[in-house]
């Protein structure tokens, strides 16, 4: 672990009766970049700008409630995790701060209390370590599942006729053949707020969110906007369609820090249609009939035979 510190920050705030001077030379004596303060508004103010921090907190520098302590440290970085340096007595307080960035407990009334604080710093630094390794990885999937799809279909003819091509296989079939597009809502928006970097990771997760729930043969990527051919009716796509909503949402919140907005259109065919290029034609105006009345939903046309019936728009967000 020591050939690894470098690359962790320590950012302490520790009590009035503890040296300051050599706690700070230990630590980088141990390999780690090291910040510490006795002022808990000089250390919020620093914790505002810092990067790959652990934080290190002795509840005697507090010079009020550990609860405001703890909010103020969630409005800054609710993520962040940190280690509580505290006498005994005050363990069945601090522990029920478990659940709110509290990663490990250790004494100062008690011997070999900076070895142990180290220890505790090291595990953490391991963790922090592995949670960027499995992030990495994932974008390296996505990435991968991307490549492959652009791969094929540069290999294959384009999309109008591998429409035209599944349209009619699942008519000879007798099986019920659904188009389901998706776009993200307000990209202009995210794009000026967020920047073109975080809009482009949007579309990567979204894209490897269905090519997971699909397969790579039946979801396309044509013109900004994602088509997935389904061979199951209206009803059955359309909770999909919700289901891959939330997941997106979830873990556009955990990878990119905000709720990604979606919207869609769905057509099936001789319910909606007999023709593969009115499917597609349908399925474009629903989805941007949804997003010019505010996004977040999924529009279906009016059917023109029994089925699952039109004109219904479902919530999405």
């Amino acid at each position: 672990m020591r050939d690894r510190r470098h690359f962790h920050k320590i950012f302490a705030l520790l009590g009035p009766a503890t040296d300051r001077e050599s706690s700070k030379q230990y630590f980088e004596n141990a390999g780690y970049k090291v910040e510490i303060f006795k002022n808990p508004e000089v250390f919020f103010d620093e914790l505002k700008t810092a990067e790959n921090t652990i934080v290190v907190l002795e509840t005697f520098a507090l010079k009020g409630k550990l609860s405001e302590w703890v909010q103020k440290l969630s409005s800054i970085n609710a993520r962040v995790p940190w280690i509580v340096v505290a006498p005994i007595s005050q363990y069945s307080i601090i522990a029920s701060y478990q659940n709110r960035g509290l990663v490990d407990f250790i004494q100062n009334d008690q011997p070999y209390m900076q070895e142990r604080l180290l220890w505790a710093i090291d595990r953490q630094a391991q963790k922090e370590e592995l949670l960027l390794s499995q992030k990495r990885l994932q974008e390296e999937l996505i990435l991968a599942r991307q490549s492959q799809l652009i791969q094929d279909q540069e290999e294959s003819t384009d999309f109008n006729s591998i429409l035209q091509k599944k349209f009619r296989e699942n008519w000879m079939k007798q099986k019920p053949f659904t188009l389901l597009a998706l776009s993200l809502d307000d990209e202009s928006e995210v794009q000026d707020f967020w920047g073109q970097d975080v809009l482009k990771k949007a579309h990567e997760l979204l894209l490897d969110l269905c090519v997971r729930r699909w397969g790579l043969r039946d979801v396309q990527f044509v013109d900004g906007c994602i088509y997935v051919m389904i061979t199951k009716t209206t009803k059955e796509v359309l909770n999909e369609a919700v289901e891959l909503q939330t997941q997106l949402q979830d873990q556009g919140r955990q990878l990119l820090g905000f709720r990604i907005s979606l919207s869609g259109g769905i057509a099936e065919s001789y319910i909606h249609t007999d023709q593969a290029s009115e499917l597609r034609r349908l399925t474009d105006e629903a989805l941007r009939h949804m997003q010019a009345k505010g996004g977040g939903r999924v529009g279906i046309p009016k059917a023109i035979r029994g089925g699952f019936r039109g004109d219904v728009s479902t919530n999405l967000g």
